[in-house]
């Protein structure tokens, strides 16, 4: 059996203020391609479809139109909701999909919902546990149970079962022993349940999981993130994003191919002083990538953005990083005495530069704090 894992779509999603809705879209119609070529039997979404509670309409019209396409194809689909999703609007027309093969698993239920599929090896049951809140934890504990204990009464209520076993889980997974690669796109708890360790996970042949951003295994081949399937973040610039194709065999996991995701937009970091960015710029020619850059002059450019936007019409963000300075230190009394308006303004200058107004802007800058004071009523009306 082939088996291929998507988690953390987050549709709906909108970056810097940019709508990633069409690269979404095109995110989307290569995973179909991927599905029309590999051709694997069960299509696995390990939550976060939506990046809201409350998606826009273009990001639920997206999702009817993927699921739509998925349909038409031989294969099955299972789903659950992630931390991101609201159950009620994720699980709606949940009942009539079943009937195209499209199961979905949003709300928190004991026991667990299971889907049971069946290769020329027999049958292997798939395990759809949607994210759990601490309240869902709190409703299926007795006691003083621990969180895992709870996890594991939880995975337990399925019954016994002694084939192949998946598993979809939204949850925060952590390895024994080792760390997690994270990016800043990811929310930083996952409502309180961080750290549940993977070793609950053992009687699994395969666990797709979702919630990190990037991909990567936990502890074994056979537990794997699939990462999100665009790079949200700055901090996502050299993450590969793709897509396991895994295959299932009579004794459990026997290979894993990893598909690599083919972006509407690359995702980019630049930096350094304007000048030097804009005449690399210049030679490249514009680009339709989204920028993330860092602006190094010691004196900023006012004009800094408009000038990148003129070569970078996606510029996600900019940054202005100045020298590090070694910062001047004043005693009390020198904060104490009487000054003048531009000598306040002066020194707090150097402070934060090291550098005096004069030696950062010249003449130039102090007219524009004497005229400053002046049409606010002169020296005496300000101290």
């Amino acid at each position: 059996m082939k088996l291929l894992a998507v988690s953390d779509l987050h549709l709906g999603r909108r970056q810097h203020e940019f709508d990633l809705i069409e690269d979404q879209k095109h995110i989307l119609k290569g995973i179909l391609d991927i599905c029309i070529e590999k051709k694997p039997d069960v299509l696995l979404i390990a939550g976060d479809v939506y990046d809201s509670a409350l998606p826009p309409r273009d990001a639920v019209s997206l999702l009817d139109d993927f699921l739509f396409e998925l349909a038409r194809l031989p294969l099955k689909v299972l789903m659950i909701s992630g931390n991101h999703d609201s159950r009620e609007r994720l699980n709606y027309g949940g009942r009539l999909f079943e009937g195209s093969g499209i199961h979905i698993a949003s709300e928190a239920e004991f026991p667990v919902k299971t889907v049971t599929l069946n290769d020329a090896h027999g049958p292997v049951r798939f395990t759809l546990l949607p994210y759990l809140r601490p309240a869902d934890i709190r409703r299926f504990s007795e006691g003083d149970e621990t969180v895992p204990e709870t996890l594991t009464k939880v995975l337990d209520s399925v019954g016994e079962f002694t084939g192949r076993q998946v598993i979809l889980s939204h949850q925060f997974w952590l390895p024994l022993s080792g760390d997690i690669v994270r990016c800043d796109s990811e929310t930083p708890t996952v409502g309180g349940l961080d750290g549940l360790p993977v070793s609950l996970l053992d009687r699994y042949c395969y666990a797709a999981l979702g919630h990190i951003h990037t991909p990567q295994s936990v502890g074994r081949s056979g537990v794997r993130y699939s990462g999100s399937i665009l790079k949200y973040s700055a901090s996502e610039v050299h993450s590969e994003k793709s897509l396991p194709l895994v295959s299932i065999g009579a004794d459990g996991l026997e290979d894993i191919e990893l598909i690599p995701l083919k972006p509407l937009h690359q995702v980019r970091r630049i930096r350094g002083p304007l000048d030097e960015l804009c005449a690399a710029a210049e030679k490249e020619g514009i680009s339709n990538d989204y920028i993330y850059a860092v602006v190094t002059d010691p004196i900023p450019d006012p004009n800094a953005r408009r000038r990148l936007l003129f070569y970078y019409p996606n510029l996600m963000e900019m940054k202005i990083e100045l020298p590090d300075y070694e910062r001047t230190e004043f005693s009390g009394e020198t904060l104490t005495r009487k000054k003048t308006i531009s000598e306040w303004f002066d020194e707090f200058y150097m402070m934060q530069n090291g550098i005096s107004l004069e030696e950062g802007f010249g003449d130039p800058g102090a007219d524009v704090i004497n005229k400053a004071v002046e049409s606010a009523g002169g020296e005496e009306a300000l101290l």
